[in-house]
């Protein structure tokens, strides 16, 4: 009876492209989270300016790995990748935004759209408005995220710690 072996592969990628560009319209990214204290649970959202929309190109490659062996180091080029035995395996874009974090004096990159991660929803909103106007017309937008973030960090509390 032959044993059957399970491949492991390597994975390496190159950008094609990148750019980076400002928005065309004031743009912010509404960021809520809920986080808990001695007199109970609380909400916060802060609206960070977007500074930048990056775009990214990439090609994804891939190589069987023998079991093992330790994964190869990615080359760093197209052409060195084919005479390595490297296949392409896709491409993929990718858009992310800019933010400045005053608090922390920094710029940092966010996938593009809306997500929930950690605890924390975050939506980027065109402004085609005068900033100081901006709690007000995002206030459902605000409410919604704030009871989402605080319904999955109380639901995550709840959850017996992992092992």
């Amino acid at each position: 009876m032959s044993e059957t072996r399970k491949l492991d592969f390597a994975e390496g990628r190159l950008v094609l492209r990148s750019s980076l560009s400002p928005p065309t319209v004031r743009t912010v990214m509404v960021c809520s989270y809920a986080y808990e204290e001695d007199d109970g649970w609380h909400t916060k959202t802060i609206l960070y300016p977007v500074m930048a929309v990056k775009s990214i190109v990439y090609r994804d490659y891939t190589k069987i790995v023998p079991p093992g062996d330790r994964p190869p180091v990615f080359p760093g080029t197209h052409r060195l990748a084919m005479e390595g035995g490297w296949r392409v395996l896709l491409r993929s874009e990718e858009t992310r935004l800019v933010v400045l974090l005053p608090e922390e004096n920094r710029l940092d990159d966010w996938p593009g759209g809306t997500l929930l991660h950690d605890g924390a929803g975050t939506t980027p909103v065109l402004c085609h408005w005068p900033e100081e106007e901006d709690r007000d017309r995002l206030a459902d937008l605000i409410r919604k995220q704030e009871s989402e973030a605080l319904a999955a960090d109380k639901r995550e509390a709840s959850q017996p710690p992992q092992k």
